[in-house]
């Protein structure tokens, strides 16, 4: 019984492997695409978003107004930094492309999706 489990396991297992081949083979990697068009694909994206790590509020007092010209021919403003701002933070901005052509799973590193 255990010898034809096991030839059960390899046969699903090149079955698996022989359409994961086919599948590549049958869509141009994105580089074939840039060496046959001279343009690349466009990367398709299927969410986008953003979010703040961190950070922490800082109030400043006691800092006197100033003059500040943001150019060297500029109209000097006035800089007043007295108030509350948040430091330490880090913004972060992602994409998520729509998985297909030549990129597997592995390359993303997930198996969701």
């Amino acid at each position: 019984m255990t010898d034809m489990r096991s030839s059960t396991v390899r046969a699903l297992i090149a079955a698996a492997a022989l359409t994961v081949l086919t599948q590549a083979k049958a869509q141009p990697s994105p580089v074939q695409t840039l060496e046959a068009t001279g343009k690349p694909d466009p990367l398709e994206i299927v969410s986008m978003g953003s979010f703040h790590v961190g950070g922490r509020i800082v109030n400043v007092t006691g800092k006197p107004v100033r003059d500040v010209r943001f150019s060297g021919s500029g109209v000097p403003l006035k800089l007043d930094p007295k108030g509350s701002y948040v430091v330490e933070q880090m913004y972060v901005q992602y994409f998520v492309p729509k998985r297909g052509g030549g990129n597997c799973q592995s390359c993303f590193g997930t198996a969701e999706g």
